[in-house]
């Protein structure tokens, strides 16, 4: 399995960000068999609005999975103008490597939950927010979930006093760079802590 450096290392190296929804920024790699999907973290204020739409919703037909309304609605959105794009994409002896950072890593989260059932997933993580409420559905392989945070970082933590559960996986947590939690966030926080790693 490739590590969460060389993730995050593809991450920064993305230059082809394409905007699906209304600001949902991903890119979409081939190399060989193995597909990488970015998910791009918040960059505007439309984006942070999204990200206090903190109220649960439910994300599953049997109304069991209940999940933050914001990002449920902005991987609403990518996967109904992307997925078949996506899916166009993919072949049966892919894998595929999930990656996103901040709210990009919810969703994330979200699109593995979907493609698990026919595909090889791996997912990482960076900075990711908790994403589901009052506990953690049921993932096909959460081995495959690697999930790397700052451990001063705010973002991984603050929607833990709505009732968010920690995401499905592994957990790294690697040192804080900085005194700031906000600063902790940044990307430049998580180039400097997993390039000491």
């Amino acid at each position: 399995m490739k590590d969460y450096k060389e993730m995050w290392e593809r991450y920064l190296a993305v230059t082809n960000w394409q905007e699906a929804g209304k600001h949902t920024d991903y890119a979409i790699y081939k190399e060989g068999n193995n597909v990488f999907i970015f998910f791009q973290g918040s960059d505007e204020p439309i984006d942070w609005l999204r990200d206090l739409m903190i109220w649960p919703v439910s994300f599953s037909r049997s109304h069991d999975v209940f999940i933050h309304a914001g990002f449920a609605k902005e991987y609403r959105e990518f996967a109904r103008k992307e997925s078949s794009n996506i899916l166009k994409t993919l072949h049966m002896q892919d894998t595929i490597y999930i990656i996103g950072y901040s709210s990009g890593a919810a969703l994330a989260v979200l699109l593995a939950r979907s493609l698990w059932i026919t595909k090889s997933v791996k997912v990482f993580t960076f900075a990711s927010p908790k994403l589901f409420w009052l506990e953690t559905p049921f993932y096909p392989s959460t081995k495959d979930v690697i999930n790397v945070r700052i451990k001063g970082d705010i973002v991984p933590k603050i929607f833990s006093i709505f009732g968010y559960s920690k995401n499905p996986g592994k957990n790294i947590i690697l040192p804080s760079p900085y005194r700031s939690p906000s600063k902790n966030h940044l990307p430049v926080a998580y180039t400097t802590a997993i390039r000491k790693s």
